[in-house]
This record gives C-alpha cells, structure tokens and sequence, in this order.
C-alpha cells in the first residue's frame, strides 16, 4: 500500500491536451514531496480544515513479473466523509443486458447481416479526473520501516469516496453524448467501461495502425477513441477489445451469432 501511495501520487499527468488546472494547483499546494506529515497537511489546508482518509489495499490481479497488483482503497465510510455526502443527482447506467437491447432494436429496424459490439476503458479514469476540494481526498499511510504515518494527497477521484462515481461519470457521459449527437455512434459507458454496438457494415474499412481502435475510424469505437482524446478524456489503447459478435461488457459475454 505504501509503494502504491508513493507510485500514483508521483505519476504524470497522461493528458492528452494541458494538465488540469486543479491538479496543477495541487501540485503547487503540496511542493515537490511526495508524502507529509500531519503539520505539513495542516499548513496546506489549515487545522481542521482537511479530512483524512484511511487507506489499505486491495489485491487485483498481478504484475508482468507475477507480484501482486495493490490497488489502493481510501475508507471514506469511516471518517464518516461518505455519510455526509447528498447528492440530487441519480446515476443511470446500462446493465448487462444493453449489447442483446442494442442489437434486437437494431433487428426491429430492419437491419440484416451481422450485429457485434466491442468494449473500451477509460486510462486511469479516477485518477486523471481532477477534483475541486483536494483537502477533502487526503489519505494516511503508515511507513513500513518506521511505523510513522504520513499524508499523501493522491491525484484525481479516490477509491473509496461515495461521490467519485457521480462526479466522475459526468465525463464519460459527456463523451458518449458527443459520440452519438455529432457521429450517431451507438454507445453508452458503465462508470468507466463503454459499450458500442453496431452492425458489420458500419464497422467501414480497414486500414493498418498501431493503435488497434483506430484501424476502424469510422466505426463507433474509432469514433469514440477520437471523442475521447480529443476531450481530455483518452480510453486505454491496451484495454481495447474490438468488435465482435460475442462481446463481453462488466464481466458478461454476449452472443449475437444468431
């Protein structure tokens, strides 16, 4: 947990485009180190003026070299941040159903030949989406040479916070309304995870390019792939899993053979 603190609270900004303004000022709030101690924080913020978050980890898969992968989670449940959190606003996401609904409208309309989908993951998503408030995201961690706790002001959404989900998916759900308003792609997102859906032909044609969703342009995961960057927002080039007619989207596989 502590080599994972240190790890994203150092990490770049992936852009593209400029880096966020809040997460500069941030930046320029907490100087070139990495971890403080409680005085630092108090000094950034003012006493009593941040909230820390208790932090431990989650495992998730592994490394290229098999060690575990630690993602980081912040107990915002605890310090009792989440049970202060209301909101007006209500979440709707597609289920696991969305790629069958998308292809039996497709049918309904008379659409013929082969019907598939694919799926797309934003890069990093909580994490290179910026926050207004980061006296209210800092975490503590104990080192674990020294038993000393330290804050760390991670960058962008925490693990763990009850808000993240809503404020995050306003852009991804700003990019899908982009996508289907000006290139009428078939598309909708699942917090960080977006589906399309779309029949073969208007996949359009092929040409050779690095990035796997980009040998498609004028497909609704090309389409989306240039929304995206070009909104700040870039999906993983790595995660990208192209169209088929057996598509999986959170976790469930969904056959369009017939």
């Amino acid at each position: 947990v502590w080599d994972s603190s240190v790890a994203e609270v150092d990490s770049p900004w992936t852009g593209p485009g400029g880096e966020p303004v809040k997460h500069r000022e941030t930046q320029k709030r907490r100087g070139t180190s990495m971890k403080h101690t409680i005085g630092e924080v108090d000094a950034m913020f003012g006493k009593n003026g941040w909230r820390a978050i208790v932090r431990h980890g989650v495992e998730q898969g592994e490394h290229e070299d098999s060690s575990p992968k630690i993602r980081p989670v912040d107990d915002a449940s605890s310090n009792h941040t989440n049970s202060a959190h209301h909101t007006r606003e209500q979440m709707t996401l597609p289920t696991v159903s969305w790629m069958a609904t998308i292809g039996r409208a497709l049918c309904a309309h008379g659409v013929c030949g082969a019907i598939g989908g694919g799926c797309d993951d934003e890069s990093d998503a909580y994490r290179n989406s910026a926050t207004r408030q980061p006296e209210f995201t800092v975490v503590v961690v104990p080192d674990p040479t020294t038993g000393e706790v330290y804050a760390f002001i991670p960058r962008g959404h925490n693990f763990g916070l009850g808000s993240a989900p809503n404020t995050y998916s306003a852009k991804p759900e700003f990019v899908c309304a982009v996508a289907r308003r000006l290139f009428a792609a078939i598309v909708d997102h699942y917090v960080d995870d977006y589906a399309s859906c779309e029949p073969q032909f208007a996949l359009g044609p092929t040409r050779q390019h690095v990035v796997k969703a980009l040998r498609r342009p004028s497909s609704t995961q090309g389409v989306l792939f240039m929304t995206a960057y070009v909104l700040g927002a870039p999906v993983s080039a790595a995660k990208h899993q192209p169209w088929s007619q057996t598509p999986e989207f959170i976790g469930v596989v969904t056959d369009m053979t017939d």
